[in-house]
């Protein structure tokens, strides 16, 4: 090849990489902008004695029942016990749930989730990571309900990955009913409104944290989102300062609006006017006023999130009643989750090594190229295999791996190889089987072990 047809090679390949990262960037800047059953499992308790009259009621504890499990799995012999509340009361000022055809907080109750992240907790992600928990719910990243209502493909998500709950972003309660209605025969088991983002560019589209300061309006919208499918709300503790008035006011008008049984509570304050990492570290945790929520709110289905790494913190929280969502801990340290379905729910775990969660997770990536040969052209190859990015976190030549992983989004330094590029996208099964055999090489133990 001469010099001018070298030139020509390479300018082609240029304006190919150009074509991809402006794709990349306008993906990006329209989910800004237009922004942003635990398998169903039904524990079967005995029928409660018929109940007194409410005077005797009143004067007697709820009832309440320990549940046993057994953990069957190796190098684990303990009992867990739990109570589960049974009861669940009607107030008044609230729509009956048996009309609204709503479930019982309390009967499809997740001890554990994941939380949404943008941009992390993409249908891929939730591919990865159902690998490692069966159990654990896990809710996808925000997404825009005009986009799911004008986007055929925005709902692109794989029925094998129940239990998982979507989470919207919006104000506009029609939009909210319409979006509702699309993803009711996806496979999801519950819709999570956002009220807890504090960034600039969301609060802008009028929806996250900004969206406290108007819990008529959330409540309007969950009311919508609720006649369809089971609903919740993520919200923050306040904004700029924790107020108890504030917080209280805000469940108190959302629950009897919209009948909401359901509330993520993130342990902190949201800061308007800092970006969303430091929303993350600089106002302090609040576990207090979280399991304060729940002693005032006892019937409500209270989860808490922020700041919770281990599963001997979420069987702590899980004995008070109340539920765990975890979120950057499950992306920086996803091997975790291998043990989270005998730890936390006392089910068996899938005992798969990190070799053959790669290759059945290469199996689904090779499976979806096939299926939408447009996504190799798409730029978002990246998306695919982010989330095995810390499969290796802590282990010795965890670099060896994840240079390798990346070389298909970041290309060789070789310019002449960079056309290879494009038969790697379309063969992503031997691109990872390319980064096991290159791992392997240096920590056989860390690819092997369960």
């Amino acid at each position: 090849m001469d010099k001018k047809e070298q030139k020509k090679e390479i300018k082609k390949i240029k304006d190919e990489n150009n074509k991809k990262e402006q794709k990349e960037q306008i993906k990006e800047e329209e989910k800004i902008k237009e922004t942003k059953e635990e398998e169903k499992e039904e524990l079967k308790e005995e029928k409660k004695e018929e109940k007194n009259d409410k005077k005797s009621n009143e004067e007697k504890n709820e009832d309440e029942k320990d549940i046993k499990v057994q953990n069957n799995i190796e190098g684990i012999d303990k009992i867990k016990t739990k109570k589960y509340n049974e009861s669940y009361k009607e107030s008044d000022n609230i729509i009956s749930l048996k009309e609204n055809n709503y479930q019982n907080p309390f009967e499809h109750k997740f001890n554990l989730s994941i939380a949404p992240m943008l941009e992390i907790t993409t249908k891929h992600y939730m591919n990865f990571m159902r690998l490692l928990t069966k159990e654990t719910l896990i809710y996808s990243e925000m997404i825009n309900v005009s986009e799911i209502i004008n986007k055929e493909n925005s709902l692109d998500f794989s029925l094998d990955l129940e239990p998982l709950c979507i989470q919207f972003g919006g104000s506009d309660p029609e939009k909210c009913k319409l979006a509702a209605e699309k993803v009711k025969n996806k496979g999801f088991k519950e819709i999570n409104i956002n009220c807890g983002c504090p960034s600039k560019k969301v609060s802008a589209g009028n929806f996250g944290a900004v969206l406290m300061k108007d819990p008529n309006l959330v409540g309007n919208c969950v009311k919508e989102m609720n006649s369809v499918l089971f609903s919740s709300i993520k919200c923050r503790l306040g904004l700029d300062e924790y107020k108890k008035k504030f917080l209280y006011d805000f469940i108190d008008i959302t629950k009897k609006i919209s009948n909401c049984t359901k509330y993520i509570l993130h342990s902190r304050i949201a800061i308007m006017g800092i970006d969303t990492m430091k929303n993350r570290k600089v106002p302090p945790l609040q576990y207090d006023v979280v399991e304060e929520v729940k002693n005032t709110y006892p019937d409500l289905n209270i989860v808490i999130n922020g700041g919770i790494k281990t599963f001997d913190v979420v069987r702590e929280f899980n004995d008070k009643e109340i539920g765990v969502m975890i979120g950057r801990e499950a992306y920086d340290n996803p091997w975790k989750f291998r043990n989270a379905d005998s730890q936390v729910f006392g089910k068996c775990d899938p005992k798969i090594t990190r070799k053959q969660l790669i290759y059945e997770y290469a199996d689904y990536c090779q499976k979806y190229i096939d299926e939408h040969p447009e996504y190799v052209s798409s730029g978002l190859m990246g998306e695919m295999i982010k989330p095995m990015t810390n499969l290796f976190a802590g282990e010795k030549f965890n670099k060896v791996f994840t240079n390798k992983l990346y070389e298909i989004t970041h290309g060789s330094k070789d310019q002449n190889k960079k056309k290879e590029l494009l038969k790697k996208y379309e063969n992503i099964s031997d691109h990872l089987y390319s980064c096991v055999e290159a791992f392997e090489k240096e920590n056989e133990e860390a690819l092997l072990s369960i």
